[in-house]
């Protein structure tokens, strides 16, 4: 930082006022931030449904070791037989 810079800083904004705008500074960018997460869970989708999938369905096993979703959005399971 300029010299002349940090004289007339200093000047204008004594060490405690300084340390003040910066406790103000981070004290408001959290707010803004928690904020922003809360109107964001607020809008997630809450309605999430679940289908349960066995052999009874057609699955080689009940144990699903990965999922898979291809480009066209088809989810793959696969087990240990395959």
């Amino acid at each position: 930082m300029n010299l002349q810079l940090s004289k007339i800083i200093n000047k204008r904004f004594p060490s405690s006022s300084r340390n003040r705008v910066i406790n103000l500074k981070i004290v408001l960018l959290w707010g803004v931030f928690l904020t922003l997460q809360m109107v964001t869970i607020s809008f997630a989708q809450n309605d999430v449904n679940f289908e349960r999938i066995s052999t009874e369905q057609g699955l080689s096993q009940n144990s699903i070791v990965r999922i898979f979703q291809d480009s066209r959005g088809f989810l793959w399971l696969c087990t240990f037989d395959g």
